[in-house]
Formats: C-alpha cells, sequence, structure tokens
C-alpha cells in the first residue's frame, strides 16, 4: 500500500472514531489484510477495522483489547448469548442494559459479566423505542465471535504477537 492510501485510511478513522485517536496516530503503518473476500486495516499489531458499506466498522478484537467504549454498547441476557454467536440478530426483549443511541447507530453487543464483546451491530431502533416496546429486532448482527472476520482477527493477532 503506498503511504499516501495508508494516510488517507487514517484520517477517514480519525475523523469517523475519535476516541481511537491515540491508536490510530501511534500506528507507524497501516497494513491492509485482504483475505475470503474481507479487508482489515491492522494498526499498532491489532487487526482493528474492517472496510464495511463504504465505511470501516471495528472489530471486536480492537474493542475487547484498545477500546472498550469505541462505540455505543449494549448487554444482553445469558439467553440471548448463544444465539448472538451464531449469528443472530439481537432482539429487544433480551438487551439488559443499551447505551444511548439512535437509529442506524453502530454498537457493540456485551455478554452479562461485560467482560467481552460478543457481537457488532447496528441499532434498528432508537434506545427510547427498545426500553418501551420491548419486541422484534433491536440490532442488525454484522460481526460476532466465531464468524469469518472474527477468525481471519484472530489469525492476523496471532502471527503479530
Amino acid at each position: 500500500m503506498r503511504k499516501k492510501e495508508g494516510s488517507q485510511i487514517k484520517q477517514e478513522l480519525m475523523n469517523t472514531y475519535q476516541k481511537a485517536l491515540e491508536l490510530i496516530q501511534g500506528s507507524d503503518e497501516v497494513i491492509v489484510v485482504e483475505e475470503g473476500g474481507l479487508k482489515v486495516i491492522v494498526l499498532s499489531k491489532i487487526p482493528a477495522f474492517k472496510q464495511h458499506e463504504n465505511t470501516y466498522i471495528p472489530t471486536l478484537l480492537l474493542i475487547k483489547l484498545r477500546c472498550r467504549d469505541l462505540i455505543p454498547k449494549a448487554v444482553v441476557d445469558e439467553g440471548a448469548v448463544k444465539h448472538v454467536i451464531n449469528g443472530a440478530d439481537i432482539m429487544a426483549p433480551g438487551i439488559v442494559e443499551i447505551d444511548e443511541i439512535q437509529e442506524n447507530e453502530l454498537i457493540s453487543i456485551w455478554e452479562p459479566r461485560k467482560e467481552t464483546p460478543i457481537a457488532i451491530g447496528k441499532t434498528l431502533m432508537n434506545t427510547k423505542t427498545i426500553k418501551e416496546v420491548r419486541k422484534g429486532k433491536a440490532v442488525k448482527n454484522i460481526h460476532h465471535v466465531g464468524d469469518k472476520l472474527w477468525n481471519l482477527t484472530l489469525k492476523i493477532y496471532i502471527k503479530t504477537i
């Protein structure tokens, strides 16, 4: 990758993810790993972002290791965990705690003990609706533990440590 392209990616990431400025600015180089139709941006040896629908979404590994509060979060009940890590969308009744969000925002989904993020999704309703209606799909699951992106990020990370 050309240095100019790496700089453009870093600038876009800094504009989008203010809470990750230290990581983005502190990364000497931007490495792009393409495999199996996925394009992952590696910063400071961490597979940090994936290109998704003309933007970049954070990886679960980035949120777990470096930026726990990069995007808003929701916590699901124990009964929802197995469904979420199998790729299911997140239903409103399964959400036990949620940050203030609007519809169509990225959100991290956490297991009940709040130790590990298990998915990244895009909200289908805002916080008020999720809390008041308590039914229907609340979050579209776009990246979860065990998916192709998860496996690729682990593979990349293991090679860099």
